[in-house]
């Protein structure tokens, strides 16, 4: 499992060789509460993935793919962890100021962005001009 947002995974599975699925449920759950177990079985059985959604940002996953076989009515399943991302911050980085250097040259410096609106840890900035 990837994440693709900070509310959704993506899942992929195989299943054994010569093996076919007459379903397949995903149960999931928040690693940190652990008290609540969701479920979606919404999947077709010709599908080898599954995206996610209506997940918490920053949050671990446990998350479980059983396939019911078709024939012997048997299950298979798999389990992993993973985490969606975080948000990007609510807000810009604080006291953002512009030094003229040259006809050709500035300097940009700014603060760091307030903790409330940091939505998780803050990696990197991206300055554009233009």
């Amino acid at each position: 499992a990837t994440p693709s947002s900070s509310t959704s995974l993506f899942i992929s599975w195989t299943l054994e060789d010569s093996l076919t699925a007459s379903s397949y449920t995903i149960s999931y759950s928040n690693t940190n509460t652990d008290c609540l177990t969701h479920s979606r079985s919404d999947i077709s059985p010709s599908g080898t993935s599954y995206t996610l959604d209506g997940l918490e940002e920053g949050t671990e996953y446990s998350i479980t793919v059983t396939a019911t076989l078709t024939g012997n009515g048997g299950t298979q399943e798999g389990s992993t962890t993973a985490t969606t991302l975080t948000a990007a911050p609510s807000a810009p980085p604080t006291d953002v100021r512009v030094l003229v250097n040259s006809s050709t040259s500035i300097t940009v410096q700014w603060g760091p962005v307030e903790c409330r609106h940091q939505n998780g840890e803050v990696t990197g900035y991206w300055v554009r001009y233009g």
